[in-house]
């Protein structure tokens, strides 16, 4: 399915990406600004970084991760893009850009969180497109495998905003990206086990233990989140 302008050949998994950035962008200024962000501009600016933070990131991670015979199937324009390293370069470019311009920086990597999310979400449906991220063969209901990141993605999603409203104190500094962390890669690395990738390790794939570490950084981060409240410290 694609149509060819001149001699550019589109597809709709090459219209997804910038509707991904659009509901990234739109959702993380509504949280961004004017509650978080001093001004609208510093809002656009903390965006753009962890845009390109995100690309350089998804980047990085797809040409690590990515055999060099790799399936072209999960190659666009012979770059390979990985969607773990394009959240966490998105998060680590907003973090850097909040410590320079001395912004909250737990308050920005959550204001993050939800667009990360709903952007994450809107970007899979181009696999759909694509046929890329296959589940196991031994069972074809499973073939689907993104519908399952997309689920695991709104899941998350609507996860952080049902408990923050139950509970007022998980809308402290940090609260929303560590459970974004915890939720999240613990789904993922579940998923793993569905999805048509050789093992590296037994059983655990490249997204086992990507999935993993970022269960790891989330209870890192619960550490010391606890570990500052009991404290009584101040909140960023």
């Amino acid at each position: 399915m694609s149509f060819r302008i001149g001699a550019f050949v589109t597809t709709p998994s090459t219209l997804v990406p910038p509707l991904a950035l659009a509901f990234f962008w739109v959702i993380s200024v509504q949280h961004l600004y004017p509650n978080i962000a001093r001004t609208r501009l510093h809002a656009y600016a903390s965006l753009v970084a962890a845009i390109l933070g995100g690309a350089l990131g998804a980047w990085a991670y797809g040409t690590w991760t990515s055999p060099s015979a790799a399936d072209p199937l999960h190659a666009w324009l012979d770059l390979r893009f990985g969607s773990f390293g394009g959240y966490w370069g998105a998060l680590a470019a907003v973090l850097v850009y909040a410590t320079l311009t001395r912004h909250p920086r737990l308050r920005y990597t959550d204001a993050l969180a939800p667009g990360i999310l709903a952007g994450g979400s809107v970007a899979r449906i181009g696999c759909l497109f694509t046929g890329c991220c296959r589940g196991i063969a031994a069972f074809h209901v499973f073939r689907p495998w993104p519908f399952y990141d997309i689920a695991a993605l709104l899941v998350t999603w609507g996860a952080i905003r049902f408990l923050q409203r139950r509970d007022s104190q998980l809308q402290a500094p940090g609260a929303a990206v560590c459970m974004y962390l915890l939720l999240y890669g613990a789904l993922r690395f579940s998923l793993e086990f569905l999805r048509d990738l050789p093992g590296i390790t037994g059983p655990f794939t490249v997204g086992h233990f990507a999935a993993g570490t970022q269960v790891l950084v989330g209870m890192i981060l619960l550490a010391g989140l606890w570990g500052r409240s009991s404290q009584g410290g101040p909140a960023e």
